[in-house]
């Protein structure tokens, strides 16, 4: 995808920046405002920079972030044009982290949707907890005690759950969500993903990542968090997507337990 990036350079504003957000978008004018005051007063003491991928918005988005940009030079935007069908949120994170490894200051990473999905106050607890630096990665998960799944359908759910009952059976079943995208990461998980050459763009990638971060032996949590769905049903989901997954799930986990280039890659 060709790109576009707009904002303040990051020599202006970043000396003191240590945490990156990053927020895959598209189509998220009625979100963003709010996502934007909720990341603030969540992190009021903290010190953090957003970078915005945008893989096309024609609702406003866009000018949204940039009058948000006049306001508060730690937001960045990325522009994107989008040349694959589909969702591509896993091209767009693999953006975002190139993006912030190339300024040192950036010791920290979070990944969060831009639909208010993922909850703005829960990101405290994310970043505190990978800064002990007693853990490489944090997820948010959706299926521990007292998480909780709010405002989605059952057939949304049983797909979701599915989907981690294979993922856990095929990969590794210490991990109990695998499809959140709700993560927190620091510079050193981040650097071993530059390593690597991920074959999926789409959101299958979160269980691609995953499984290279398990391979390498990253300290991985998950702690509870709360997910709020759309109220989506299956219409925009078309079954040939939901098979295209399993197969990639097949392949991932092949390349996880069998192939030797990414056992090699994996060795740090």
């Amino acid at each position: 995808m060709n790109e576009i990036e707009t904002g303040i350079t990051l020599e202006d504003n970043l000396k003191k920046m240590k945490t990156l957000i990053i927020i895959p978008v598209l189509n998220e004018f009625h979100n963003l405002n709010e996502l934007l005051r909720r990341i603030k007063k969540s992190l009021k003491e903290t010190e953090f920079s957003i970078l915005f991928i945008d893989d096309g918005s024609k609702d406003g988005t866009v000018e949204i972030i940039k009058t948000n940009q006049k306001k508060n030079k730690n937001i960045y935007l990325i522009q994107r044009k989008k040349r694959h069908w589909g969702c591509q949120r896993g091209s767009a994170l693999q953006t975002g982290w190139r993006w912030g490894l190339r300024n040192k200051k950036f010791k920290y990473f979070v990944e969060l949707d831009g639909d208010l999905s993922h909850r703005p106050e829960e990101l405290k607890g994310l970043i505190k907890t990978v800064k002990t630096g007693c853990y490489d990665v944090v997820i948010a998960s959706k299926y521990l005690v007292g998480s909780a799944i709010l405002k989605r359908s059952r057939a949304r759910n049983c797909l979701s759950l599915a989907s981690t009952i294979i993922s856990r059976m095929l990969i590794n079943c210490r991990i109990k969500d695998y499809s959140n995208g709700y993560r927190a990461y620091n510079r050193k998980a981040a650097l071993f993903c530059n390593k690597l050459e991920f074959r999926y763009g789409s959101p299958i990638y979160l269980s691609e990542v995953l499984a290279y971060w398990i391979k390498a032996n990253f300290r991985i949590i998950e702690i509870p968090s709360i997910y709020v769905g759309r109220n989506d049903g299956l219409s925009k989901l078309r079954w040939i997507d939901a098979v295209k997954a399993l197969i990639a799930l097949i392949e991932i986990s092949f390349k996880y337990h069998y192939q030797s280039q990414i056992k090699e890659t994996c060795i740090r």
